[in-house]
């Protein structure tokens, strides 16, 4: 129920923001402390419009939920009339675009939907992948928040792998 909870209060203060409400973000990031035991990673495929994004976690708690880009903060820009996406997730998350209602932003979010599959400490899980049309550079730069199981939203910058 908790995690519900968490979910509904990230994705509502996610979607104030989107929707232009005054006050429902005052920073470039809805978390409060920044990630330094967790750590998004990502490789662009070379020669195509192909990003993977692995997590890492060092952090004593699972990761249930993963956002990348921040609306106009740190999204990604793109006319909505922009070809298609294809998003992956690895087994037991789902995701979801999530478009601006007065701004050309997207945000990216995996939500977990099998408990077992959470991203325990210690460990890291890959399968979170984004594909367009045309590659963007920014895609290599987001910024990204993670909710654990302790309800914690932990925020911090997507970097490459090598």
């Amino acid at each position: 129920m908790n995690r519900l909870l968490i979910s509904l209060v990230v994705m509502a203060s996610m979607l104030l923001s989107a929707f232009g409400v005054s006050g429902a973000k005052t920073t470039s990031v809805p978390c409060g402390s920044p990630a330094t035991k967790i750590k998004v990673l990502v490789k662009h495929i070379e020669n195509t419009s192909a990003y993977k994004y692995t997590v890492v976690n060092n952090h004593s708690h699972e990761i249930y939920f993963l956002v990348l880009g921040d609306g106009p903060f740190m999204g990604v820009s793109f006319n909505p009339a922009h070809p298609s996406f294809n998003m992956r997730t690895p087994r037991g998350w789902r995701g979801e675009l999530v478009w601006g209602h007065d701004h050309p932003y997207i945000t990216f979010t995996w939500k977990l939907t099998d408990e077992s599959m959470a991203i325990k400490p210690g460990k890291k899980l890959s399968g979170f992948e984004l594909e367009m049309d045309v590659p963007n550079p920014i895609m290599s730069s987001l910024t990204f928040w993670a909710v654990d199981d302790a309800n914690k939203c932990w925020w911090g910058k997507v970097e490459s792998k090598q």
